[in-house]
């Protein structure tokens, strides 16, 4: 029994030993600096692939008051077609020739003019009330603007008019041939 005694006592004071041991020699550690924050992760689209993220529309500083007198209330229906001739020609000059003039239907015209173009420049709003919700830029009559490429940087903006019938004597012209 006194063996048993002898050796309980020996594993008491090893276990006190062990336990006193390491707090005697700890060293104080400074505490370790956070890391910066992480940039966020990329969004991804289901492919795993990062979507890319396009930089805010801008609008373009003269076309605003041209945009205002298109299809304004009160203003004279031929001014119309003349007022989007000259927000064209600004898309032109802002392009600088790289896309050129946007051909294809009136929905593409809308796209460019609304800051879906290679500068992100809008030249009318997205709310401008000659667009249709469905994406179609219209004359005051509810119509589909008409574009004609005549050549190299030449065009000519059409209105059906009033009739709402393109290639008839109501239409409105704006830059016809000839001029």
């Amino acid at each position: 029994m006194r063996r048993w005694s002898w050796a309980l006592i020996l594993l008491v004071v090893a276990v006190m030993a062990g336990l006193l041991w390491p707090a005697r020699n700890r060293t104080t550690v400074s505490p370790v600096p956070s890391p910066a924050p992480a940039a966020p992760a990329p969004r991804l689209n289901l492919a795993g692939t990062p979507i890319r993220e396009e930089p805010p529309l801008r609008p373009h500083p003269q076309s605003q008051a041209l945009a205002d007198q298109l299809n304004a209330p009160g203003a004279d229906p031929a001014q119309d077609v003349v007022v989007l001739h000259h927000l064209i020609l600004l898309y032109q000059r802002a392009m600088h020739h790289r896309q050129g003039t946007p051909i294809g239907d009136d929905m593409d015209l809308a796209r460019a003019l609304t800051g879906r173009n290679p500068m992100r420049q809008v030249f009318i709003p997205p709310t401008h009330p000659a667009l249709s919700s469905d994406g179609h830029l219209r004359d005051r009559w509810g119509t589909p603007y008409f574009l004609h490429a005549r050549g190299y940087g030449a065009f000519e903006v059409r209105s059906a008019g009033p009739d709402r019938k393109l290639f008839t004597e109501d239409d409105l012209i704006a830059n016809p041939p000839g001029q």
